[in-house]
């Protein structure tokens, strides 16, 4: 009999994004539930399968051309799970990428008689898994625009479940660890919440994979832009029989390739010869982008690459636009004064300000003044 968790997370897969092929994204999803295929054979162990917020990137249209392969993924794999007596807890990540379309899993679930422990949670809630008595915390993503009160809210529902910790959380957003320098961004506390939760916060949003404390972020499962060089893919992670609690990264060997080739200083011939270095390196099946001055004669000579390399996918070139020198003047002898304005002298500086425009009619500066004199 089965007694602990051993689970999967994955989150920000965004299928329905422009950038990447839908086909090979949920083809790679897929092959988490085939032995055979997948990254690393844990499928025989796992009971519980996460998805930590954005399963969706944008809105699709019923005549999307992936949509079929999208449908008939999430088919295969409410199968395997019901199967496999998996379960599936799905979380609402941003609205802006969601739109309520894990529904469609509901929907598909039913009318297909797949009848799979399917948990589709839209809303802040506290979750008792009966399977291993744990409690799981869950926080979808955009509950308000200041997180004290999302913080707040969740102290609610501890209070309503008589609780002082849960088990694990799995949230979609971001701590302060992962803000980017230099950036104001709203976000979770990272103390706040780890005094709450015993184990682990798996949390989804931010796409690169990072591990702090109790927070572990699986980044997204694949590639979908540039500037995400780094390894993609999900967490493992499972209680063992003392419930020691465990967890691993494991890269997702499918993601796609976004490869940026920094082409500064190079005529178009050397251009050409460094993207054919690097096409032999990768393969021709990936999204390559150019770095280059604005002024590399490559970007007039485009179709030319774009003949050399049938098969690769290029997207808009990094343009470095080269600084102008700026001339530095000092100007002696000014001064700066700066005006107070009050309600005192408001009146007097528009009069004065309307004069030099030649704006000063006598009707429109009694209305000033009237306005004025209300201030008072």
């Amino acid at each position: 009999m089965i007694d602990r968790m051993n689970a999967i997370v994955v989150s920000d897969v965004h299928l329905g994004n422009t950038r990447i092929d839908d086909t090979k994204m949920i083809k790679a999803l897929c092959d988490l539930f085939r032995p055979q295929r997948s990254y690393k054979a844990i499928i025989e162990e796992v009971n519980t399968f996460i998805i930590a917020g954005d399963l969706w990137d944008r809105l699709l249209n019923l005549n999307h051309p992936n949509l079929s392969a999208i449908i008939q993924g999430l088919v295969f794999i409410l199968r395997e799970c019901k199967r496999r007596q998996i379960r599936i807890y799905v979380l609402e990540g941003t609205k802006s990428h969601e739109w309520a379309q894990s529904e469609l899993l509901v929907t598909l679930n039913r009318a297909a008689s797949i009848e799979a422990d399917l948990h589709y949670i839209k809303d802040l809630s506290i979750r008792h898994d009966e399977r291993f008595d744990l409690n799981l915390l869950f926080v979808p993503d955009d509950l308000h625009h200041d997180h004290s009160i999302i913080y707040s809210q969740v102290q609610e529902k501890f209070r309503e479940k008589a609780l002082d910790q849960v088990d694990l959380a799995i949230m979609h957003g971001m701590f302060k660890h992962q803000v980017p320098a230099g950036l104001n961004l709203p976000c979770h506390d990272n103390s706040l919440y780890e005094a709450l939760v015993k184990y682990a916060i798996f949390i989804g949003h931010v796409h690169i994979h990072t591990e702090l404390g109790k927070i572990f972020a699986q980044g997204s499962f694949g590639r979908i832009s540039h500037n995400e060089e780094e390894p993609k893919g999900y967490f493992h992670f499972w209680f063992d029989q003392d419930y020691v609690f465990h967890t691993e990264f494991i890269e997702n060997t499918q993601a796609e390739l976004f490869i940026t080739v920094d082409c500064e200083g190079l005529d178009t011939s050397q251009t050409i010869s460094k993207i054919a270095e690097t096409v032999k390196q990768y393969g021709e099946d990936l999204t390559l982008r150019i770095k280059s001055e604005a002024s590399n004669p490559i970007f007039a000579n485009l179709n030319e690459l774009y003949t050399a390399f049938p098969l690769v996918r290029f997207s808009e070139p990094k343009k470095i636009v080269e600084k102008k020198k700026t001339k530095q003047v000092e100007l002696k002898g000014l001064s700066y004064t700066p005006i107070v304005i009050n309600k005192d002298n408001i009146g007097k500086l528009i009069e004065e300000r309307l004069t030099r425009k030649a704006l000063d009619d006598p009707k429109l500066l009694k209305v000033i003044a009237d306005a004025v004199e209300e201030l008072r």
